[in-house]
């Protein structure tokens, strides 16, 4: 009975060990994937690239909810009293508008996050966003991601905006 006993332990301890290899090993590949969605993110803004950007999005009409500080906000409000400091659209509209310029666009990311929990994930950030030399807003970021098809998906984005003529940009930004 104790040969049985300890027979079973043995395989209950290397079975233990086996999963918690093969859920590192997941966790693992989960956030280098997670990663490349970010530098693919990155890349679709500076090179222009609709379709590098589609693919990492849930769907096209996936959100992009922008919210102003409140000293950000109050300065648009000097010309606007109406305004509401919140900045609403989709992924369409924003690649768009990144491939439509012709000025040299960048989003910088600092300070990263990687929360996953397959099928879930969330990615924190801070960002400078840059228009040829100069930047344009910058805050926190946050996105809802969803490991479907086989990768990790962005279905939602959700960011802060701070103007660097209103809040000093604490980011080196060459």
């Amino acid at each position: 009975m104790k040969k049985i006993n300890i027979i079973h332990l043995l395989f209950s301890l290397l079975s233990l060990h086996i999963t918690t290899q093969v859920q590192a090993t997941t966790a693992d590949s989960s956030l280098i994937l997670i990663r490349k969605v970010i530098s693919d993110f990155q890349r679709s803004i500076v090179d222009k690239d609709s379709t590098l950007f589609y693919s990492i999005l849930f769907d096209k009409k996936t959100s992009l909810v922008g919210i102003m500080s409140a000293p950000t906000e109050m300065s648009i409000k000097k010309n606007n009293p109406d305004f509401q400091g919140i900045s609403v659209s989709t992924a369409t509209r924003f690649i768009r508008e990144i491939c439509v310029t012709t000025k040299m666009q960048e989003e910088k990311i600092f300070n990263i996050e990687i929360k996953a929990d397959t099928p879930l994930a969330t990615v924190s950030f801070d960002y400078a966003f840059r228009s040829d030399s100069e930047i344009i807003q910058w805050g926190q970021e946050r996105w809802t991601l969803v490991y479907a098809e086989a990768q990790w998906l962005i279905t939602q984005i959700n960011f802060s905006i701070r103007f660097p003529e209103i809040e000093k940009c604490p980011y080196p930004v060459e």
